[in-house]
């Protein structure tokens, strides 16, 4: 007779899981400091044969799961007869919370993951940036890349005891791997980011000259519509919204180290009409170009 796979939620030669008491949650969450994102629960399990983890109700936080080696499996919804979608090495998985869920290992290749629970309105943010949905919660990634993310550090950090201090680096470390996540995402997510890069580039070595967005295209060899739609994947901004912002950028430190008057400054990015260079100032920085040089800085 073949031996059945024994289904449990933890237990693996050398793993790690740290849980938040609940009332050490409740307390943190009560602070300014980890109001905002609070990593509950962590850990990491490698190659875990047999792992399964259903929560028909849900769970009170969103899982992120991120498989390092390995396959597994996952289902979203209450319908168990519904088949798991697969889950392979470099995937970074999401798991809403008070959506019922399941997740596994598969059989054949059971998988290593790296694993964190989280709360916090702060979450919602994270997810929106990297595209995140209950239509789709699993990004690709690498393995390499996923390696790289270092979730690892949110539960070194709890296994270390429930300070303050180190459940606010715990969190620090959740947003460190979250953050690489994003910059993975978006470097792999536009396939002009080379074009891009070095459009960025001309744009901070070219901040003072005139430039049309016809004439961005052209030098990245895009039309202008693909053009502007890469630029924003890649920085969340249109073209020339960033270099209005690199612009501003080299005008406050030329306010802040140098004794140019505001014209002459307007001038050294680009504007010389000095009004049109205020207004645009204070449409970006908030405060007039007098304001800002008068505040203190340091």
């Amino acid at each position: 007779m073949a031996d059945v796979p024994i289904h449990r939620r933890e237990g693996f030669s050398g793993q790690h899981l740290v849980v938040l008491p609940d009332a050490v949650a409740r307390r943190a969450r009560s602070g300014a400091l980890l109001r905002g994102l609070l990593p509950t629960d962590a850990g990491m399990f490698p190659r875990a044969a047999g792992h399964l983890v259903e929560r028909p109700a849900g769970s009170a936080a969103t899982v992120l799961i991120v498989c390092l080696a390995g396959r597994g499996w996952f289902r979203l919804g209450t319908g168990r007869d519904a088949p798991g979608q697969p889950v392979h090495a470099g995937t970074a998985l999401f798991l809403p919370p008070g959506m019922a869920h399941a997740y596994g290992a598969n059989e054949e290749e059971p998988w290593s993951v790296e694993w964190a629970h989280f709360t916090g309105p702060e979450g919602a943010a994270w997810l929106q940036r990297l595209g995140v949905s209950v239509e789709r919660p699993a990004l690709a990634y690498s393995p390499e890349a996923a390696a790289e993310f270092g979730l690892e550090r949110v539960y070194e950090w709890l296994e270390r005891g429930y300070t303050e201090a180190n459940l606010v680096s715990a969190a620090a470390a959740l947003r460190v791997a979250l953050a690489a996540m994003l910059r993975a995402r978006r470097a792999t997510a536009d396939a002009g980011g080379d074009a891009i890069d070095a459009s960025i580039e001309w744009m901070r070595a070219h901040r003072d000259a005139p430039v049309t967005l016809d004439a961005l295209a052209r030098r990245a060899a895009y039309s202008v519509p693909r053009y502007s739609e890469l630029f924003r994947a890649r920085t969340g901004f249109s073209p020339i919204d960033f270099l209005l912002r690199l612009r501003m950028q080299r005008a406050c430190q030329l306010l802040d180290t140098t004794q140019l008057k505001v014209a002459a400054v307007g001038q050294a990015v680009g504007y010389d009409d000095p009004y049109y260079f205020s207004r645009l100032f204070r449409k970006i920085i908030g405060r007039s170009p007098r304001e800002y040089r008068g505040v203190p800085k340091g």
